[in-house]
């Protein structure tokens, strides 16, 4: 009976490990920006740096831009980064 309740406990335990620390989409960030700003360059270089994986959205182009319009419609600048995972956004280069 006692192992039960321990491996029942252990169970319980690893199971709110699980859903408190979802794992991340491969692609966890989303950098909306184009090539020909050097923020962006940088933002992009900063991410591979870190070994971090990302989507790159090119605003130059028409779909491109409409994805960044829906999903930032009052920001004017790039690079605008978003975090898939905690939902953080951010605009220009930042250190990660």
């Amino acid at each position: 009976m006692i192992q039960k309740l321990i491996v029942f406990v252990l169970l319980c335990v690893f199971m709110a490990a699980m859903t408190r620390y979802p794992v991340a989409d491969p692609k966890s960030y989303v950098v909306y920006g184009t090539m020909k700003c050097p923020y962006t360059v940088k933002m992009v270089e900063e991410l591979k740096s870190k070994n971090m994986e990302y989507e790159f959205v090119d605003i130059s182009t028409k779909e491109g831009n409409a994805a960044f319009s829906k999903a930032a419609p009052n920001v004017d600048g790039v690079p605008f980064t978003v975090n898939k995972i905690t939902g953080e956004s951010f605009l220009g280069y930042r250190v990660l």
